[in-house]
């Protein structure tokens, strides 16, 4: 489920360039991540104790952690008690990313929760934009450590990005197959919208 929230603006936030939305109504980013959980205590001690999150607040069932006041800043546990199992499909999220500033934080990580709660994590992959190791939580969800970059900039230049099917070495040779099966998409006529540097 999605939800617009109005909501105290981030301190840095992200504002289009060129809009007809006026920069105090547009969209910041993402505010909150709400998780559906048996038990919030033992996933809300692993973000603060290995992710660096701490908790702002709970109210009933709910448990509120955030890393920072930006967008994508917050997390919020909800206590659900025992739910069926989530299936994979249109609308269905398979797996949350936290953010690694680079290989080596990401490995202080990676070895925290080890040595904390046991949890062995997938061996490093190179995603090309990103390095990202899997794990599964102390209740049962996935969770992803991706690192910030290099970033999407690595095979193309900032001004052509999204003009072009990139594809994985690994499906590379299955190009012309998934260009057919993938919808034409138009290239945009207006004037792409950039993201002003926040300094």
């Amino acid at each position: 489920m999605l939800a617009l929230v109005e909501a105290n603006p981030f301190t840095q936030p992200a504002v289009w360039n060129s809009s007809e939305v006026p920069a105090a109504h547009a969209l910041q980013g993402l505010h909150d991540l709400v998780l559906k959980v048996r038990e919030a205590d033992p996933l809300s001690e692993l973000f603060r104790e290995v992710l660096g999150f701490t908790e702002i607040g709970r109210n009933g069932k709910l448990v509120r952690l955030a890393t920072h006041d930006g967008a994508g800043g917050t997390i919020t546990l909800d206590e659900t008690g025992r739910l069926a199992r989530g299936q994979l499909g249109a609308g269905s999220i398979h797996h949350v990313a936290i953010r690694a500033r680079d290989a080596a934080d990401q490995d202080a990580l990676v070895q925290a929760l080890h040595d904390r709660y046991g949890i062995v994590t997938t061996e490093p992959k190179d995603r090309i934009y990103y390095r990202s190791v899997n794990f599964r939580s102390t209740c049962g969800l996935l969770l992803e450590i991706a690192t910030d970059g290099p970033g999407v900039d690595v095979d193309e230049s900032f001004e052509a990005l999204g003009m072009g099917l990139k594809l994985p070495s690994s499906l590379e040779e299955r190009r012309g197959e998934l260009e057919l099966l993938l919808p034409s998409l138009p290239i945009p006529t207006c004037n792409r919208h950039v993201f002003e540097e926040i300094t």
